[in-house]
C-alpha cells in the first residue's frame, strides 16, 4: 500500500499538478494563518483551539505522515480480507486446494492493499487539512 500511494502521488493529481515542495515561506504563511484563525475565533467561540502544531505538507509528506494512522486503520480489515478470501470455498473445495488456500489468503491481502495504496495516493492529492476526511491523521 505504501509503495502504490508513493507512485500514485508522484504521478500527479487528476486536474495535472505535480507534487510540489512545501518551502520555508509556506511554512510561515500556513503558520501565520492559523495563528490568526485562532485570534478570530477566541474571541466568538468558547471552544478552544485544539491544535497544538503547525504543519504544512506536500502531497508526499501528507502521504509518510498519514500512513501510520492508515496502516492501524486498515491492517485489521486488511487481515479480516485476506482470511475471507480462503473461507469463500466450500470445504470440499478447501480440501482439495490445500497449499493455495495460503497463497488465495495472500493475494486478498494484498488486493486490498493495492486499493487503499491507490486512495491514500489520490487523497494526498485532494486533502488540505489532516481532518479533511473526518479521521485525525496528522498531528493535533
Amino acid at each position: 500500500a505504501k509503495q502504490i500511494a508513493r507512485q500514485t502521488v508522484s504521478q500527479g493529481a487528476p486536474d495535472g499538478s505535480k507534487d510540489a515542495s512545501v518551502g520555508p515561506s509556506e511554512r510561515t504563511a500556513v503558520d501565520e494563518a492559523l495563528r490568526l484563525a485562532d485570534l478570530w475565533l477566541d474571541g466568538v467561540t468558547s471552544m478552544p483551539s485544539g491544535s497544538v502544531s503547525t504543519v504544512a505538507w506536500s502531497r508526499a509528506e501528507w502521504v509518510e505522515a498519514s500512513l501510520p494512522a492508515w496502516q492501524q486503520l486498515v491492517d485489521p480489515v486488511a487481515e479480516r480480507v485476506g482470511l475471507a478470501m480462503g473461507d469463500v470455498l466450500p470445504e470440499e473445495m478447501q480440501a482439495m486446494a490445500g497449499p493455495l488456500i495460503g497463497m488465495m489468503r495472500s493475494m486478498g491481502g494484498a488486493m486490498f492493499g493495492q486499493q487503499i495504496g491507490q486512495a491514500v495516493g489520490v487523497l494526498a492529492g485532494e486533502v488540505v487539512g489532516s481532518t479533511d476526511i473526518g479521521l485525525p491523521l496528522g498531528p493535533a
